[in-house]
């Protein structure tokens, strides 16, 4: 069972938006999660950025594609899941990622340091996005 990840952070570069080979849209980017950390002393010491990976697929990869940037401050809601892949000297190693699709998650633009303005959708685009249902 794939984990539920909720994280906020900064876009560390432009999404990169792509089309599988059936014709599903795709967009990869990492998000930037700042922590800070309490010492022995009880101050707030800032840690490095965490990168998290996201992959979003169907009609929401090409919504986010058109609504971020890098540097945008977002949410992102997804399951976790975690591959294993042989690396360039042989020996195995993990990958994690949060993955967004059709049948759970969500992305939005964090409204803790900028307002946002929202648009409706279309009937139309609305009805598409009923029919896709396989989000992958």
């Amino acid at each position: 069972m794939d984990l539920i990840n909720a994280f906020a952070g900064n876009l560390a570069d432009d999404p990169q938006l792509r089309y599988l080979s059936n014709g599903t849209a795709m967009l990869e980017f990492v998000v930037l999660v700042n922590r800070d950390v309490k010492n022995d002393a009880g101050e707030y010491e800032k840690q490095p950025p965490t990168r998290k990976p996201v992959k979003v697929f169907g009609r929401t990869a090409e919504h986010i594609a058109e609504s971020i940037t890098r540097g945008s401050r977002v949410t992102v809601i997804g399951a976790e899941q975690t591959r294993a892949y042989t690396k360039k000297d042989g020996e195995q190693g993990l990958f994690t990622e949060t993955v967004v699709d059709g049948h759970f998650g969500e992305v939005g633009l964090s409204l803790k340091y900028a307002p946002a303005t929202s648009a409706k959708a279309s009937r139309a685009t609305v009805s598409t996005e009923k029919a896709d249902t396989t989000g992958q």
